[in-house]
C-alpha cells in the first residue's frame, strides 16, 4: 500500500478505514522511515502509541521492543513529549523478561518531572524486583531534579528518598554482621543529601537497633507498645526480612508503614496504653481502602498494591513467629488478604505477568509452596496466554461464586 508521507490528512483517512493487522503494517511502514518535517508535525504521535498498545494487547511484546527501538532509531524527535510512554511499555516487558538495565531508564533520568506518573510505578517494580543498582540509578539522577520543581505537589521526591535511606541501613547492617567499622558522620551526611536530620547519637541508636535480637527486646503480645518500640520494630522487621528471605530492607519498610496505615490504633500509641495484640488489627475497611485507592484507574501506585498485598503474610509470619499476636489474629488477617488477591486475580488476569515479581520472592512460611509455584506458573503464563476465569475457578485462585 502507497503511504502518502508527504500529505498527513490523507494518510490518517487511510488509518482511520484500516483495523488490526492491516492497521498496525501501515502505521509501522509508516514510522519505520524517515519521515518529512512537515508530516511530522502534522501527524498525532497517538497513531504509533496506540499501536504498541494494540501489540501489546497481542502478545506480541518482542514486536513491541523492536518497534520502539526502531522509531526511537529513526524519528525519535517525535516522541520528544511522549517518550515515557514508550518506555514504560519496553521497560515493563524488560523487566519481567529480566534483561532491563539502566540503559532502558536514561530518557527517564533526563526528565524525571514530567514522567513521574510513569517512573514511580518503574521505581516500585525495580524495588520489588531488587534491582538494587537501577534503584540507586534512579535516586542519584531524579531526586533532586523531582524535589526542585514547583509544578509537583506533595513530596513527590520521598519515595526515593526512603529508598535511600533504607538501602543505606542495609550496607550498615551488612557491614555490622561482618565485623567491619562503620562510619556514623559518613552516614549523617549521606543522609543530609536527601534530606533526613539526623545527628551521629541518633545514628548510633539507629545501628544499636539493627544489632539487636528481637528475643532480647522483652516485647510480646500483652505488653504496651511505647514510640520507642515502634521505631525499633520498623528497623527490626527489614532486617528480619532480608535475613530471612534476601528481601531488600525497602521492601521491609513498605509493608512496614502499609501496615501502619491499616491499622487504626496506630496512631493512638501516644495517647492510649495499647497492647502489641491490639496494634496490628488490621482493620477490613482500612485493608481494602488501602489497596483499592491504589490499585484505581489514575494511580501511579499500582505496582505498590500488589507488592503490599502480596507482602503482608511475610510481616503477619513475622509477628506469629515472635509472639507478637494470637494466631486468630493472624489468620483472619491471612483470610482477608487471600480474599483480596482473589480479586486482583480475577480483574487483573490478561495483565498479571506486570506484577510477576512477587513470585522472584520466597513463599512466605503461611503459604503453601504448591499453591505458589501454581500462582507464580498462572502469572508467566498470561505474558503470551489469556486465561479464562472458568480455569481460575478450577484451580481455586478464585471461589466459585465469583464466577
Amino acid at each position: 500500500m502507497e503511504i502518502p508521507i508527504t500529505d498527513p490528512k490523507k494518510w490518517c483517512k487511510i488509518a482511520r478505514r484500516l483495523s488490526g493487522e492491516e492497521r498496525h503494517a501501515f502505521i509501522r511502514d509508516t514510522f519505520a522511515q524517515e519521515l518529512p518535517q512537515e508530516f511530522k508535525e502534522g501527524i498525532d504521535v497517538g497513531w504509533f502509541l496506540d499501536d504498541l498498545g494494540w501489540l501489546e494487547d497481542q502478545g506480541r511484546y518482542e514486536e513491541v521492543l523492536d518497534f520502539a527501538s526502531l522509531v526511537y532509531e529513526i524519528n525519535a524527535d517525535m516522541l520528544e513529549d511522549s517518550f515515557y510512554y514508550v518506555d514504560a511499555h519496553v521497560i515493563d516487558i524488560k523487566l519481567f523478561q529480566g534483561r532491563c538495565s539502566s540503559e532502558d531508564l536514561v530518557r527517564l533520568f533526563a526528565n524525571p518531572v514530567d514522567s513521574i506518573d510513569h517512573l514511580i510505578p518503574i521505581f516500585d517494580k525495580l524495588v520489588f524486583y531488587g534491582h538494587l543498582d537501577m534503584m540507586m540509578d534512579v535516586i542519584e539522577h531524579c531526586y533532586e531534579k523531582v524535589k526542585n520543581d514547583d509544578k509537583l505537589v506533595g513530596r513527590a521526591e520521598s519515595d526515593f528518598g526512603e529508598a535511600a535511606f533504607m538501602l543505606k541501613f542495609q550496607q550498615v547492617y551488612e557491614q555490622t554482621k561482618a565485623g567491619q567499622a562503620v562510619d556514623t558522620e559518613e552516614i549523617v551526611a549521606y543522609l543530609g543529601s536527601y534530606d533526613y536530620k539526623f545527628t551521629s547519637e541518633e545514628v548510633e541508636d539507629i545501628i544499636a537497633q539493627l544489632c539487636t535480637e528481637l528475643a532480647d527486646t522483652g516485647f510480646a503480645v500483652d505488653e504496651v507498645v511505647t514510640q520507642e518500640d515502634i521505631l525499633c520494630l520498623s528497623m527490626l522487621f527489614p532486617k528480619y526480612l532480608y535475613a530471612q528471605t534476601g528481601l531488600n530492607f525497602q521492601i521491609g519498610s513498605i509493608l512496614w508503614y502499609a501496615v501502619m496505615d491499616m491499622c487504626p490504633l496506630a496512631d493512638s500509641i501516644a495517647e492510649e496504653s495499647i497492647t502489641f495484640g491490639e496494634l496490628f488489627a488490621a482493620d477490613s475497611e482500612a485493608f481494602q481502602a488501602y489497596i483499592y485507592d491504589r490499585l484505581d484507574l489514575i494511580s501511579n501506585k499500582k505496582p505498590h498494591a500488589v507488592g503490599v498485598l502480596w507482602g503482608l503474610p511475610y510481616f503477619y509470619d513475622f509477628l506469629l513467629t515472635h509472639e507478637l499476636i494470637s494466631e486468630e489474629l493472624h489468620t483472619r488477617i491471612l483470610k482477608m488478604v487471600e480474599g483480596m488477591k482473589s480479586e486482583v486475580i480475577k480483574f487483573r488476569v490478561d495483565e498479571l505477568w506486570k506484577y510477576d515479581y512477587v513470585h522472584v520472592w520466597p513463599a512466605p512460611k503461611s503459604v503453601n509452596p504448591a499453591r505458589f509455584a501454581r500462582e507464580a506458573q498462572l502469572f508467566g503464563r498470561t505474558f503470551s496466554e489469556h486465561i479464562d476465569v472458568d480455569e481460575l475457578v478450577e484451580v481455586g485462585f478464585i471461589p466459585t461464586k465469583e464466577r
